[in-house]
């Protein structure tokens, strides 16, 4: 049986009119679909948890196309992967927040600035790297890369006077941070080959 191809305008156009979409759908899941398996698996999920992420986005890009939120410079494939990859984001967040006891004062670290999910190993060489580059850049660095807080709201945290003062400590924050790094020889082979 031959699949029908579809291309990026014929499927914005019927969603945006409200038309018959199933077998555009069906070819947004034949063709997008195993990617995002990939992805989600390779960054400790499951092919459940990728199939629901998928979903969940599919609706989403219907929503933004729906409401002429979508913009059409975007590849569609590109887009929703996008999607996808957020979701996920968030979801592995409000796991990891689930793992961490409360009694365990650890910090959780969800994502790198490489944008990986991390190892329970890697973990522990973030902690001990980050140990070593006082409490203030610690602090800011988790902010902005693990939490993904703005530079004004990390002005609010931590008393920076603008956010240009937020940036400049956070660049200098990840330059020590890459010293450390680079100066311990276990640290530096193992985010090296990441």
């Amino acid at each position: 049986m031959i699949r029908r191809r579809y291309s990026d305008v014929e499927i914005i156009d019927a969603i945006r009119k409200g038309e018959e979409t199933s077998g555009m759908i069906e070819y947004l899941y034949n063709k997008h679909l195993p990617k995002i398996v990939q992805y989600i698996r390779k960054n400790n999920g499951t092919r459940e948890q990728a199939f629901d992420i998928f979903q969940d986005a599919l609706l989403s890009l219907c929503i933004e196309i729906k409401k002429n939120r979508y913009k059409q410079e975007y590849e569609l494939g590109g887009f929703l992967f996008q999607i996808c990859k957020n979701k996920w984001i968030n979801e592995a967040k409000k796991l990891q927040k689930m793992l961490v006891s409360d009694q365990t004062p650890e910090i959780t670290y969800e994502q790198t600035a490489l944008d990986i999910v991390l190892s329970a190993e890697k973990q522990s060489m973030v902690q001990q790297a980050l140990s070593q580059i006082g409490e203030k850049c610690q602090q800011l660095l988790i902010y902005s890369t693990f939490h993904r807080l703005s530079m004004k709201e990390i002005c609010a945290k931590m008393g920076f006077s603008t956010e240009n003062a937020a940036k400049t400590q956070n660049y200098k924050c990840k330059q020590k941070l890459l010293e450390v790094i680079k100066r311990n020889p276990v640290l530096y082979e193992t985010f090296s080959k990441s």
